[in-house]
C-alpha cells in the first residue's frame, strides 16, 4: 500500500517494497522518492523529504526500524546498502546565527551517499555531505560527517569516527543464499 501513495504522488517504486509499518512522512511527496527492487524499511521509519530534497534507495537498500531520514538536498543508498536500527541521515542544517531566530533561518546542505555494499550500525548519525565509500562500514553511534575521512572496504567505529579493520583483511564467509 505504501507503495501504491508513493506512486500516487509521481515516486518511482520498483518490485516487492516491504514496509513493516506505514513509514511516517513529515512532508507529502512530489515525485521526489525513487524505490528500486526488493527494497525492505522497517517499522517507525520516519521520511522527511521537503520539496527541495529527494530520496534514492537502489535495489535491495535496507532500512531498520525506527530510522529517520531527512532531506532537503539528496539522500542516496546504492544498491545492497543497510542501516540499522535507529539510525539518523540528515542532508541539511538550520542556520545558527545569533541575529535571527534559528527556525526562521535557511537551511545548508550537501548530499548523503552511501554507495554499493555499506553497511551503518544501530543509532549511527551520517550529517550533510557524508559519503560512504564502496563496502564501507560504520559501527554504532558513530557519528559521520563531510569530515570524516572514510576509504572503501574499511570499518570505522567511535565518535569521532576511526578506521578500525579494512574487510578486505577479513575472511570470507559462506554465503547466505
Amino acid at each position: 500500500m505504501f507503495g501504491l501513495y508513493l506512486r500516487m504522488h509521481g515516486c518511482q517504486v520498483g518490485k516487492k517494497l516491504r514496509c513493516l509499518g506505514w513509514p511516517v512522512m513529515r512532508c507529502v511527496p512530489k515525485g521526489n522518492i525513487r524505490i528500486g527492487h526488493h527494497v525492505s524499511l522497517g517499522k517507525g521509519v520516519v521520511l522527511e523529504i521537503t520539496e527541495t530534497g529527494s530520496l534514492q534507495l537502489d535495489d535491495h537498500a535496507l532500512i531498520g526500524d525506527y530510522c529517520t531520514l531527512s532531506s532537503a538536498h539528496s539522500i542516496s543508498m546504492h544498491k545492497w546498502s543497510g542501516i540499522a536500527e535507529r539510525v539518523s541521515i540528515r542532508d541539511n542544517f538550520h542556520g545558527m546565527h545569533a541575529d535571527e531566530l534559528y527556525r526562521l533561518q535557511a537551511s545548508s546542505g550537501s548530499p548523503v551517499v552511501l554507495e554499493e555494499d555499506t553497511g551503518v550500525g544501530a543509532g549511527a548519525v551520517l550529517l550533510q555531505g557524508a559519503r560512504l565509500p564502496k563496502g564501507a562500514f560504520v559501527g554504532a553511534n558513530a557519528v559521520i560527517t563531510v569530515h570524516t575521512p572514510l576509504e572503501p572496504y574499511g570499518i570505522y567505529a567511535g565518535n569521532p569516527a576511526k578506521l578500525v579493520k579494512s574487510r578486505m583483511e577479513t575472511q570470507p564467509q559462506s554465503r547466505i543464499f
